[in-house]
């Protein structure tokens, strides 16, 4: 490349970088169960499970990761001595042929650095990727798990981001979430507690 010709390049690419992403034409929603996890509490006293939809079919590109995030409130509960995920933390509808995508993921105390402002704690799913690919509209099954113990959300919130090249998609969460900061063992007593304001 001539050394007249960089200068225009790399002002173009600050300004791609300086850019606000796009608002995508899309939804996105979930729910978050929680249930106690005497059987390996290894992993946590608490197993987390999310149910996921979203269509994104004005997007110009499929899904390359999601996040739910605790809200700022929450800063203090991203400890990642009290979390844990399994090698496949999910699975999806994908494509082509309706096959399905399994998912990694991981606790991002400091935000997303690929969607600007997002910069509280958040816990990323993203595709392991291979033959089949997140499809524009699907739904998965995720789950994580903690010590720390589920408390009611508050409704309606922007508690999802579908993350899709330079778009993002904000959505909804209902359920619960692990906003408890201090790790309680999940006993039966507790659980009573939880289940009863639902």
């Amino acid at each position: 490349m001539k050394t007249e010709r960089r200068i225009p390049l790399l002002a173009m690419g600050l300004l791609l970088a300086l850019a606000p992403m796009a608002s995508a034409d899309c939804s996105i929603s979930g729910i978050s169960t929680a249930e106690p996890n005497p059987d390996d509490p290894a992993w946590g006293d608490w197993k987390y499970t999310i149910e996921m939809s979203w269509d994104n079919l004005e997007m110009a590109h499929g899904l390359s990761h999601w996040n739910v995030l605790f809200g700022a409130e929450a800063q203090i509960c991203c400890d990642p001595a009290y979390y844990a995920f399994g090698d496949s933390s999910g699975v999806s509808t994908g494509e082509p042929d309706a096959c399905e995508v399994s998912y990694m993921a991981e606790l991002n105390c400091a935000g997303d650095p690929s969607i600007p402002g997002e910069e509280g704690a958040l816990i990323k799913f993203e595709p392991i990727w291979g033959d089949c690919e997140p499809a524009s509209t699907g739904s998965g099954i995720f789950f994580f798990y903690s010590d720390f113990a589920p408390l009611p959300l508050t409704e309606p919130n922007e508690l999802l981001i579908f993350k899709a090249a330079g778009d993002a998609c904000y959505g909804s969460l209902s359920g619960v979430l692990p906003l408890d900061c201090e790790p309680t063992a999940a006993e039966p007593s507790n659980w009573s507690t939880i289940k009863s304001q639902f």
